[in-house]
């Protein structure tokens, strides 16, 4: 069933009119809140959410069959397989973590989760190994790229799905799904780790040595419940006070009601101008994430004519330790504000890009969508207020990948959906950085986002080697196109010096002997 954009319109107003309500009584009676209860038995029907978690299922009410919070990832194994183990492994994991056995529901004031027993879970085995080479290989990207974009029912459940591929006797894929709800990369990390530990001890026939999991995610909520959040946000409030919308040159202007349609493009940086950033930036008391973004924001700066606007950094939020081993929903957003005015070099944006990083990470504890109440911008689209453009240096734990004769490689992943007009998600590697540019069709061309890269690049080459250049003169253009500009302006032509002025003058009157040669006033 479509809903027109009316009635769209007044359900999303409507929901956000709850949303906000809740978060308010959420505030009201957090002093009253036990600090780490167990939702079990009643409770377990009844458990609020996070403020992350109420955003996300908001947009989920919303756009119900939007990809756009599928988190996916494909292990290949190589090894003896024992797909009884495995299916008994995942199952394990669900059992440990009650987050991924949730359901969530709209409530008669806020919305609920309603966390379910431990039970089985279904592993789907697809056998592709009769199919020739090439048909194999189409319905493996066939089957990746249909549990990537398939929908979530969060109210039916499950929000986490399981799928093997086997391509040989001794070769599969297993498909790890979930809906970003009780899920982010940390989490997969964790995930991955246990299901090692867990199917090793199966496939030997021994009970498992996982330690318990000391908190589960519903405590987290009762947490973050209970907290006083006002001084941080009090410090938010201040520090985005009347920042301008991000306005970026885009090949389309944003849709009212986005589709989060989108597609993702390589970025590689070489070891030589990773490391040349790193000491710019140890230079300055910095790291290389803050270098990376102060030349993120001159990028930006570039292609909006703005000095001043917000971005968003993805961080962890598990700085207790007792969450470092728990599954869920973790991850909080802040709006960085960048600040390019007063014409700085590339070595005094990164003083300011340091000083703003380490204040935002000292107030990171406040939910993002609490703050996005506290400043009320203006709530027009789908996309998260504040903030369209997100960067990202991602160093998530990544879990054992040896078991015992099995050995897993995880492969990336194709997206054909964007959270944001632009995301820039990078990681450290052995030749330097990589990662992807992730962005929104809707809004910008495959060679728009390519170019971009292009830019970056040469910026970040750029103040590696110069920082002391101020940043509205540092090179972005690549060779190519600086050789297309100079065939542009290769306008000369021969000039006839030995003729002298008069002879040029009258070829001209022979040509155009009815245009005019002199005006002054009314005499011509």
């Amino acid at each position: 069933m479509s809903l027109s954009h009316d009635a769209l319109q007044q359900d999303r107003d409507a929901l956000l009119e709850l949303l906000l309500a809740e978060e308010e009584a959420a505030a009201a009676e957090a002093a009253s809140r036990p600090l780490a209860p167990s939702f079990t038995g009643e409770d377990a029907a009844r458990a609020p959410l996070s403020s992350g978690q109420r955003r996300l299922w908001l947009l989920h009410e919303l756009a119900p069959q939007s990809p756009a919070y599928n988190l996916t990832s494909v292990l290949r194994t190589r090894g003896p397989l024992r797909v009884d183990a495995f299916g008994e492994a995942v199952s394990g994991v669900v059992a440990r973590h009650a987050i991924l056995r949730t359901t969530f529901h709209r409530g008669p004031d806020e919305p609920l989760q309603r966390i379910h027993p431990p039970h089985r879970v279904p592993l789907p085995l697809d056998d592709l190994v009769p199919l020739p080479p090439a048909e194999r290989d189409a319905e493996v990207r066939r089957c990746v790229a249909e549990e990537t974009d398939r929908p979530f029912d969060l109210e039916r459940g499950p929000a986490l799905r399981l799928r093997a591929l086997r391509l040989a006797a001794d070769e599969h894929l297993l498909l790890i799904s979930a809906h970003h709800i009780v899920f982010d990369g940390w989490s997969m990390g964790l995930f991955v780790a246990e299901l090692a530990a867990l199917y090793r001890a199966a496939a030997r026939g021994e009970q498992p040595a996982l330690p318990p999991v000391a908190l589960q995610f519903a405590d987290h909520v009762a947490w973050e419940r209970q907290q006083d959040f006002a001084p941080q946000i009090d410090y938010w409030r201040r520090t985005l006070a009347g920042v301008p919308d991000l306005e970026l040159v885009a090949d389309r202007p944003p849709a009212a009601l986005p589709s989060f349609a989108g597609a993702s493009l390589p970025f590689a940086l070489p070891s030589a101008t990773t490391e040349a950033l790193r000491r710019v930036a140890r230079r300055h008391g910095a790291t290389l994430f803050m270098a990376l973004l102060a030349g993120f924001e001159t990028l930006l700066s570039r292609y909006s004519g703005q000095d001043d606007f917000a971005l968003g950094i993805p961080v962890a939020n598990r700085g207790r330790p007792e969450v470092e081993q728990t599954i869920g929903f973790f991850v909080n957003t802040l709006a960085l504000r960048a600040h390019l005015g007063g014409e700085p070099t590339f070595s005094e944006l990164l003083e300011r890009t340091r000083a703003a990083v380490s204040e935002a990470f000292s107030h990171q504890d406040a939910p993002f969508e609490r703050v996005v109440q506290a400043l009320h911008p203006e709530r027009n689209t789908l996309h998260l207020p504040l903030v369209r453009v997100v960067f990202a240096l991602q160093n998530a734990p990544g879990g054992p990948l040896a078991l015992d004769d099995l050995t897993l490689e995880p492969l990336p992943v194709e997206r054909r959906s964007a959270k944001f007009d632009l995301a820039l998600l990078v990681r450290e590697a052995e030749a330097g950085l990589d990662g992807e540019l992730e962005y929104a069709t809707e809004r910008f061309d495959a060679a728009t986002a390519a170019r971009m890269l292009d830019h970056f690049r040469v910026l970040l080459e750029a103040a590696a080697a110069a920082a002391q250049t101020p940043i509205a003169a540092l090179p972005m253009l690549t060779e190519a196109e600086r050789r297309q500009l100079a065939g542009w302006n290769d306008s000369a032509r021969p000039y006839p010096r030995d003729d002298g002025l008069g002879p040029l003058v009258a070829r001209q009157a022979e040509r155009t002997p009815q245009a005019m040669a002199v005006e002054f006033g009314t005499v011509r």
